[in-house]
């Protein structure tokens, strides 16, 4: 599943580079801060935009346990951000906008609007695997949802009242999306654009589970 950043300040992955790319601190780059010496569990993404002059990077941060199936393949895949998980596992994640100037993961900037899309929902097509891609958002947390008219991805309420968006068709790399702005019908069907306002860090969950599911069942 890979992601997107558009706003008004004009924040992508075009012209994006990773700072850091320990994710769970489960490499592949183990990184370290400075100053305290301790180890720095996250994805950091610099040069996606400006907001008020300010120049805002993208940090992405666990907050329950990550199970990757290849950490060599998080961070950037061409135009998109890209978060690696093994099928039958769900993580909650916290993604915060903060200053570019500043090393603290902390630095938080509040931007007043925002949209992040997530593409490429759809199901492994190995036979005997019945999972499907999902993201669970907090409704409290963003405005509004965005699908297409023909969409693929099924919206529905979790047990515990989060939003979940999963996928409904099975899916191969051929037609995985390259270009964010030069996506085919299908593409734009399996897709999902989140609306947020006044916000500085909020929190999905991601999961590849079995249809219907809400959480894994290991």
């Amino acid at each position: 599943m890979e992601s997107v950043l558009e706003s008004v300040l004009e924040a992508d992955f075009f012209n994006a580079e990773l700072d850091i790319n320990n994710l769970g601190c489960m490499g592949p780059t183990p990184y370290y801060n400075n100053r305290t010496g301790r180890e720095v569990c996250a994805l950091r993404y610099s040069n996606i935009g400006t907001f008020d002059d300010i120049n805002i990077d993208l940090v992405i941060k666990n907050i329950s346990e990550y199970h990757p199936n290849n950490v060599e393949r998080n961070g950037i895949n061409g135009q998109f951000g890209q978060v690696n998980l093994v099928i039958d596992r769900k993580t909650y994640f916290e993604f915060c906008f903060v200053d570019a100037s500043s090393s603290r993961l902390n630095a938080y900037v509040e931007l007043t609007e925002f949209t992040m899309s997530f593409y490429d929902f759809d199901r492994p097509g190995a036979t005997g695997i019945n999972m499907e891609e999902m993201i669970f958002v907090n409704p409290d947390a963003y405005s509004q949802a965005a699908i297409s008219d023909d969409s693929e991805v099924v919206e529905r309420t979790a047990a515990d009242g989060w939003t979940a968006f999963e996928s409904s068709s099975v899916g191969i790399g051929k037609d995985n999306p390259a270009d964010p702005l030069d996506l085919t019908d299908q593409q734009k069907a399996r897709a999902v654009t989140l609306y947020y306002q006044n916000t500085a860090c909020f929190e999905i969950a991601l999961a590849c589970i079995p249809p219907g599911a809400d959480d894994a069942t290991m």
